[in-house]
C-alpha cells in the first residue's frame, strides 16, 4: 500500500512538471501527447502523397492554432537553427493577431528524415 501511495505522490509530480504548472513569471506550457498509432498512419498518407501538410511545420503549426487554440492568425518564425532538423526537432515563435506570444516545439515522431511528418510536442504561451 505504502508504494502505491509513494508511485501517485511521483506520478502527480511528473505530471505538474510536464503539463503547464509554472511559478510566476514563467511561461506556461502545454505538454501535447502524441498518439503514435495516430503518428503512424499520417506518416503513411504523407507517404503516399495524400496529406502532405504534416511534413510542413509552419503548416502543422498553424493547423494546431486554428483547430486547438481557436488562433485563425499569426506570424509564425523560426527560432532555432534548421540543423536541428537532422535530431528531428524545431522550435518556433508564433505571434499570435491576438495579442498572444507562444512558443511550439516541434518533432518528428515516425522518422528523423525530411520525408518524417512533424507533430506539435509542446507549446508554451510566453508572458
Amino acid at each position: 500500500m505504502k508504494a502505491k501511495i509513494i508511485s501517485a505522490i511521483i506520478l502527480v509530480f511528473m505530471v505538474m512538471s510536464l503539463g503547464g504548472c509554472s511559478s510566476s513569471g514563467e511561461s506556461v506550457c502545454t505538454v501535447v501527447p502524441i498518439d503514435m498509432s495516430e503518428a503512424h498512419a499520417l506518416q503513411q498518407e504523407a507517404d503516399q502523397g495524400y496529406n502532405t501538410s504534416c511534413l510542413n511545420p509552419l503548416q502543422v503549426i498553424q493547423e494546431f492554432l486554428t483547430n486547438e487554440l481557436g488562433i485563425g492568425s499569426a506570424t509564425i518564425r523560426r527560432e532555432d537553427p534548421p540543423s536541428n532538423d537532422a535530431q528531428g526537432k524545431a522550435e518556433y515563435l508564433v505571434e499570435a493577431d491576438n495579442g498572444e506570444t507562444y512558443r511550439f516545439h516541434l518533432t518528428k515522431p515516425t522518422r528523423i528524415h525530411p520525408t518524417g511528418i512533424w507533430a506539435v510536442e509542446k507549446y508554451c504561451k510566453e508572458k
